[in-house]
């Protein structure tokens, strides 16, 4: 903001005022201009901005917190939250008692206090944001660009014909991904709009439309599309509709690992012949590729490792993974998460080296770490039947993957574009059993195509946010059709501290 001087010049009236009158009059009687100076609303500003956040939440918190049940909840659920902490759980509950909890004639605390003339609040400027706030509505955000400044371009999705609008925030700026999906109290100011509190990044259920899905948990917990809006009623139930959104989605986890059940298999083989004559004979097998450990890899009794392929018959270009050998001077040790893949890879092994190796010892153990089913019955109870019967696997069962090119050179696995090129040609249960390039083709299709072509381009952004390189898909969207899905790539910015922060906010 400028400092004070004797006369200011008014972008929106065109005339100039004294300073005292332009703050009385700004953006209450005057629609005041993104591009004014003075208007502490714009993103040029927005340091003055946040200093003013912070007096009117510190005078509007005692009206919201003054209820003794309120301040109870507060200490009794979560013992030690700072009650001014803005992003916190005290400030949610503050924003109930202020904004959703209505007295017997139907109004809010923040309207009374409103009607009352805001008595606490000192300037226009603190009065105009209250009443911004207090105006406040629940969003279904799906990120589309990730802007400079702190800023990035969503769309509603319960509100999806209002088209995209500007948000203000820094840190969901920090983590935004394109067709990214997060649950937000928002409010709009004049010319974009800010978080009431935090978003809550939405875990993505793989197939299925988040509104669906968000309407569907919903249901679950007792909205009825009859009764208030989806909207309103997530302003009234937000915890409670994260915490079974959070465990549908670890249900339907569980799920698809227990289609496709995964367990460390081990078999150790001892060698008759130098290990430099069976690594020639593997070699001669052509599927291999050879791997060394990283430099400061605690030394062992391997030296390296290969990992072993199955060509898919018919198809030179593909290959399913079947197992890692590790590659010691008279032991090898042969391992893969899946008992079914295990079985074929022991079996081409030993084809492969006949009398040079001997089994010593074998071994089949569970995985730590692996999902597991609701772990309560008030968990259970949180679980959406009707999201989980309808979700696609989490997970790809194991299965041919593509490897080498036309030319028989290994295509590295962290080549976008060939991961991209094999992603089109794969068919996929979500489209039919076709690959997304035939369902391009298809216009019944098109609707999951674009969910799927949307996932794509958000995992993307994921790894582009972790290691800032980009990682371009447009190529991809161009061939299938989805030119309405092509936006600019996000800015380099630094890496989150860890991408699961909003699992133990829903806690």
């Amino acid at each position: 903001m400028q400092s004070q001087s004797k006369h200011r010049s008014c972008p929106a009236l065109g005339t100039d005022m004294e300073p005292q009158e332009c703050g009385e009059r700004r953006n209450a009687s005057i629609a005041c201009t993104a591009d004014c100076p003075f208007n502490p609303f714009t993103v040029a500003n927005r340091e003055h901005l946040h200093a003013l956040e912070r007096r009117v939440n510190a005078t509007s918190i005692p009206v919201g917190l003054d209820l003794p049940d309120t301040i109870v909840r507060i200490h009794l659920h979560w013992p030690g939250e700072q009650v001014a902490n803005p992003g916190g759980h005290a400030a949610y509950l503050m924003q109930q008692a202020l904004h959703v909890e209505r007295d017997a004639e139907g109004k809010t605390r923040a309207a009374r206090w409103i009607e009352a003339g805001l008595p606490g609040l000192e300037t226009n400027d603190e009065k105009a944001l209250f009443r911004f706030i207090a105006r406040m509505r629940m969003a279904v955000m799906e990120t589309r660009r990730v802007m400079d400044q702190d800023c990035v371009e969503v769309v509603d999705l319960l509100r999806p014909d209002q088209g995209p609008f500007i948000l203000m925030d820094p840190e969901h700026w920090r983590t935004a991904v394109r067709y990214g999906v997060s649950l937000a109290r928002v409010y709009e100011l004049p010319h974009f709009h800010r978080c009431a509190g935090r978003a809550f990044p939405l875990l993505h259920f793989h197939g299925l439309e988040p509104v669906w899905a968000v309407r569907e948990v919903a249901r679950h917990l007792g909205w009825k599309p009859s009764g208030m809006t989806i909207g309103d009623w997530l302003m009234a139930n937000q915890m409670d509709f994260l915490r079974s959104w959070l465990q549908t989605w670890k249900a339907c986890e569980f799920d698809a690992f227990q289609a496709h059940p995964l367990r460390n298999c081990w078999a150790v083989y001892e060698l008759h012949d130098p290990a430099d004559e069976c690594i020639a004979a593997i070699h001669a097998r052509r599927w291999v590729r050879h791997g060394k450990f990283p430099s400061g890899t605690p030394k062992g009794p391997a030296r390296s490792f290969f990992d072993w392929f199955d060509p898919c018959p018919g198809n030179p270009t593909r290959a399913r993974l079947l197992a890692r050998i590790y590659v010691g001077e008279r032991q090898w040790v042969i391992h893969s998460a899946s008992e079914a893949i295990f079985a074929e890879a022991r079996r081409q092994f030993e084809q492969a080296l006949g009398d040079r190796v001997e089994l010593a010892h074998e071994e089949t153990v569970e995985i730590e770490g692996l999902p597991q089913p609701p772990a309560t019955p008030d968990a259970a109870a949180l679980v959406a039947p009707s999201v989980r019967d309808s979700a696609g696997d989490a997970i790809r069962p194991p299965g041919y993957v593509f490897a080498f090119d036309a030319l028989g050179h290994w295509i590295d696995g962290d080549d976008s574009r060939s991961m991209l090129r094999r992603l089109a040609e794969d068919p996929t249960r979500l489209l039919d059993g076709k690959s997304p390039r035939q369902a391009a083709l298809d216009p019944a299709l098109r609707t999951r195509l674009i969910l799927m072509l949307k996932s794509t381009v958000r995992g993307l952004d994921h790894r582009h946010l972790e290691k800032g390189t980009v990682y371009d898909s447009d190529w991809l969207l161009r061939e299938l059709g989805a030119e309405e899905l092509i936006l600019p790539a996000p800015p380099v910015r630094l890496p989150p501290m860890e991408f699961s922060s909003h699992e133990a906010s829903y806690q």
